[in-house]
């Protein structure tokens, strides 16, 4: 994932371009995680901080996912005052200049991803974090906008909910059919069509608001058993609350937990049904995701697509 010309002269000058002056000694280790953007840990032997490197302008990405780096670094600025454990935004730059990619950076957070240490935790302490997930996405969404926007769209507006989630169901089965993606048979043409039948339950929504959309276990930062922090706000838009992560866990089951967290949040026929579409969307994306950047077959996104296809078709 590292491009070649990464070098410690290379942070070096972005260290130079953020603060304004040399360090003396820098040290750099890349860190895991980030399917799009490569993420490193810079430590100038008095403070951590969290460099972030969107792709670069030739690297293959899904459409929804060019060039939002920028997106991020006003996201964190929208949401600095929901006290949500963000990162503090400090330096973005496009890139232009000098580089071949975008960067931002942040400070550093302490604590293991949720994904890494959820084994380790006992039951009760996994229930308490998805009720404070829940609370996060809650405050998250409470940022309201009187149109959809994700900005990888360049400014297409949308009438609706189902205009929106059409035009992102479409782009990612353009890839499905230039990859020649084949899960248990099922076409891109009958994927649009159990889409297009739902049009009715994609409308009727009642809250378009601010959601992190990548809001998962490898985004959560757990220290001593509680969350210590929430990273990587690319993949926040306006849109349906529905769409927040936690509502469609690709693992197909509702985290009772994370609803009551979120309000006691009961869900109506509509808001079912979209939360299982918006799931389908979540699995296809990361078929799409392998497939483009060649990271191997998951036979269990395949598995988990086709038994959500299966469920929509029957409700």
């Amino acid at each position: 994932m590292c491009n070649s010309n990464l070098t410690n002269t290379t942070f070096y000058e972005i260290y130079n371009a953020a603060f304004k002056k040399k360090p003396k000694n820098l040290g750099i280790k890349k860190l895991s995680g980030g399917l799009k953007n490569r993420v490193y840990l810079m430590d100038d032997g008095k403070t951590k901080y969290i460099v972030k490197m969107g792709p670069s302008r030739n690297k293959s990405v899904a459409p929804i996912d060019e060039n939002t780096l920028w997106w991020e670094a006003k996201v964190l600025e929208e949401i600095k005052n929901l006290n949500i454990m963000s990162p503090k935004l400090i330096y973005y730059s496009d890139g232009i200049e000098k580089f071949n990619y975008p960067f931002i950076i942040m400070n550093y957070m302490e604590g293991n991803t949720y994904s890494e240490c959820k084994e380790n935790l006992t039951i009760e302490q996994k229930n308490s974090i998805s009720y404070s997930i829940g609370q996060i996405t809650k405050k998250i969404c409470s940022i309201k906008k009187d149109h959809f926007y994700i900005p990888a769209f360049h400014g297409k507006t949308f009438k609706n909910n189902y205009e929106l989630v059409l035009c992102m169901f479409k782009q990612l089965l353009n890839i499905y059919n230039k990859y020649n993606i084949n899960i248990e048979g099922i076409t891109s043409k009958q994927i649009l069509q159990l889409i297009c039948s739902k049009e009715k339950e994609l409308k009727n929504i009642s809250n378009l608001c601010l959601c992190n959309t990548d809001l998962w276990d490898g985004n959560i930062l757990i220290k001593n058993g509680q969350i210590s922090g929430i990273v990587d706000f690319t993949d926040t838009f306006y849109c349906d609350e529905l769409m927040s992560f936690y509502f469609h866990l690709p693992n197909g089951k509702n985290d009772n937990y994370f609803l009551l967290g979120y309000g006691n949040k009961k869900l109506n026929y509509a808001e079912y049904v979209r939360i299982e579409i918006y799931r389908l969307y979540v699995i296809l994306k990361m078929i799409v995701d392998c497939e483009i950047k060649h990271y191997g077959r998951f036979g269990k996104m395949y598995t988990d697509f086709s038994n959500v296809y299966k469920k929509l078709r029957n409700i």
